[in-house]
């Protein structure tokens, strides 16, 4: 399987065509590419913690036995057999979840990789109207953290552009932590102004430190 893989580096951005690429060494989180546990609706993945809006859904896990791919979403795993799956929502809500180190991240220089593609097709109610609605909008998947002794406790890690293809794509990026990391969020977010049904799906997000 081919995917399209971008780095982003502090100084330079490039794009360019690779094979399946291979887990990155060292990599911290847990259940990166969701392949513990069985597929579920709305319950966040083994290994990581909802951190919605209250009195909404969390998360999927889809799998590529058809029975698992929920709200009509046919796509299949860019590794494995199972994938996460994220909405923003018209009411303006929208989904995440999170890792909490037990030993925080000392500082350095890291890499985030991560895999995204966007639904051909996506169904829910709507939370608004509570009307049968499309869930195909496009989202951007954002990265943050939790910081000890920062002067600010959350910072920005990194960002996606607006997820667009249905094929599977790969962003890198490289980064310096200037403090120690103490958890790990991944969100998704609208693309612009005004709130909106948006649906991504994610396979396989590592954070791991760049060793000499």
């Amino acid at each position: 399987m081919k995917l399209l893989y971008l780095c982003l580096l502090p100084l330079s951005f490039s794009l360019f065509a690779q094979d399946d690429l291979a887990p990155l060494p060292h990599n911290v989180l847990k259940n990166p590419s969701f392949e513990r546990g069985a597929p579920t609706q709305g319950m966040e993945p083994v290994g990581w913690l909802d951190c919605g809006e209250q009195g909404e859904s969390p998360v999927d896990v889809h799998g590529n036995d058809r029975k698992y791919n929920f709200f009509s979403i046919r796509e299949l795993a860019a590794y494995g057999e199972q994938f996460l799956g994220m909405v923003v929502r018209s009411n303006g809500t929208t989904e995440c979840i999170y890792q909490r180190f037990r030993k925080p991240l000392e500082p350095g220089e890291y890499i985030i990789r991560i895999t995204a593609a966007r639904p051909r097709e996506a169904r829910s109610l709507d939370r608004v109207t509570g009307a049968p609605a499309r869930y195909t909008q496009p989202v951007y998947l954002e990265m943050t953290g939790k910081f000890e002794d920062a002067p600010k406790p959350w910072g920005v890690l990194a960002q996606t552009p607006a997820v667009l293809s249905s094929d599977w794509t790969t962003w890198e990026f490289r980064f310096k932590l200037k403090y120690p990391l103490k958890e790990f969020k991944l969100s998704a977010q609208y693309t612009g102004a005004g709130m909106y049904n948006g649906y991504v799906l994610v396979d396989r997000v590592e954070l791991a430190p760049v060793l000499d």
